[in-house]
């Protein structure tokens, strides 16, 4: 069956061709004889065809190629897309960056100190010993025992220092102790680490005026820590508290676990 389609299917292309071969060369003749409009009347559907179908191939080739160059635009403007982005983030945290150094640097002009800024470059992972390392140390002029401050209030003070950093012992932490006043009415006490969130007060005696919303300040009579720098508010006074003493606790200004630079109190006056 094969070996006969193949010799009638080449006999049915040549005829083709010649029948459209004849039609062409017969549409240009301005007058034709009634055989030969027969010959271009019969060819006339299959020339109709045969034009469609490459109209139809050239459309969709056509459509490919413009479906790749969408493509490839596409892929182009994804990758600009997150470019910007990325730079948009990186401005966002430069702008938040400045201004926290702003806020710090702000603490020096308005003041007496001398300011050495820092960046926090670790954390402490003991839940018993709250410490963080900032990227400052001997060779920055970063002594055992200076004050370390936030544009908030209080953070600590330099616990171990090497060559290019330094430990800060939290305000929150233990064994961390600050002298301190009531700014409404002038009560003094000491201050020790008790939560991460949380100061607790000691040795305050039961007739001093403290209430819950009072604002607490550093003294300056500790010699460690710079005179009127906040710390926090009162959050709970109870009178009752130990023996002769009042039981106060306060929440400091300083968001311990955000802090990401701080300014290290290196010397009083300019």
């Amino acid at each position: 069956m094969k070996r006969i389609l193949k010799p009638v299917g080449a006999a049915f292309l040549v005829l083709y061709l010649l029948i459209q071969l004849i039609s062409l060369n017969l549409r240009q003749k301005t007058i034709l004889r009634p055989s030969e409009k027969i010959i271009v009347w019969l060819a006339k559907p299959s020339q109709d065809l045969v034009g469609g179908c490459l109209d139809w191939a050239g459309g969709i080739w056509e459509n490919y190629i413009a479906l790749v160059d969408t493509s490839k635009l596409n892929e182009e403007l994804k990758k600009e897309r997150d470019g910007l982005r990325r730079e948009i983030t990186e401005l966002q945290e430069v702008r938040i960056e400045n201004q926290r150094l702003r806020q710090l640097l702000d603490m020096g002009a308005h003041g007496s100190l001398k300011l050495l800024a820092a960046e926090v470059i670790a954390s402490g992972a003991s839940p018993y010993e709250r410490v963080i390392r900032v990227d400052r140390g001997k060779d920055d002029g970063v002594l055992q025992g200076m004050a370390v401050l936030h544009a908030r209030g209080v953070v600590g003070q330099i616990l171990t220092v090497l060559e290019n950093h330094s430990d800060v012992l939290l305000l929150t932490d233990a064994a961390s102790a600050v002298d301190v006043v009531v700014q409404r009415s002038r009560a003094r006490g000491i201050l020790r680490g008790s939560r991460p969130d949380e100061l607790h007060f000691e040795y305050l005696p039961k007739a001093e005026d403290v209430q819950a919303g009072d604002e607490v300040i550093t003294s300056g009579l500790d010699g460690v820590y710079p005179q009127g720098v906040t710390i926090g508010t009162v959050t709970r006074v109870d009178p009752a508290g130990e023996g002769l003493f009042l039981s106060a606790s306060v929440r400091p200004y300083v968001d311990f676990r955000r802090v990401e630079e701080v300014m290290i109190v290196v010397g009083g006056k300019k």
